[in-house]
């Protein structure tokens, strides 16, 4: 803190996170400053990628490929990371041949109140906060399949539970589909 007050009292900072997750995964950060002192912290996101299947993670890795990743910024308050992986490999299967190719990919689309710094496998945000105040940042992960990006619930806010386009669709059409009844 600023006037460098050590009151276990003051030091009251809820960090909040909310999840929905389907085809991708869609986040919600909320940093809360219960204070009556204004603070500045820096909050950090450390991620990886590596796309082993189930079966490797224990033991040795079967396929070997290219893994990439890219960090773009998108707008003022917005960006973009995303992993990339390739691989192939030749294959001879009951008198078939040719090459398997497979392509994964995760990307995250970051929207956050105050800007973001991408080092390595961090990203992290200086938050300065007013007593009282709160900071925000929303977090898309959407995965890749063979050049096709799944589709996420965007306008979802999983911290009040408040529903977006994508869910008020998806209700429709389950309450007016076909059911079934024994």
């Amino acid at each position: 803190t600023p006037t460098g007050e050590c009151n276990p009292l003051q030091k009251t900072l809820e960090l909040r996170v909310a999840r929905v997750v389907g085809e991708g995964m869609h986040e919600d950060v909320e940093l809360v400053n219960h204070t009556q002192i204004a603070t500045a912290i820096t909050l950090a996101l450390d991620a990886d990628a590596d796309f082993a299947a189930r079966d490797e993670i224990q033991g040795e890795r079967k396929q070997h490929g290219e893994l990439t990743s890219n960090w773009e910024q998108l707008g003022e308050r917005e960006w973009r990371w995303s992993f990339d992986y390739e691989a192939e490999h030749p294959y001879e299967h009951q008198g078939e041949r040719g090459v398997a190719r497979i392509q994964r990919g995760i990307a995250l689309r970051l929207r956050a109140e105050s800007p973001a710094t991408h080092a390595g496998h961090e990203i992290s945000f200086r938050v300065e906060l007013a007593p009282h105040a709160s900071w925000k940042a929303c977090l898309i992960w959407q995965p890749v399949v063979d050049g096709e990006v799944m589709p996420v619930p965007l306008e979802h806010d999983a911290l009040t539970g408040s529903r977006g386009e994508y869910d008020a669709k998806r209700e429709t059409f389950l309450t007016a589909s076909t059911a079934l009844r024994t």
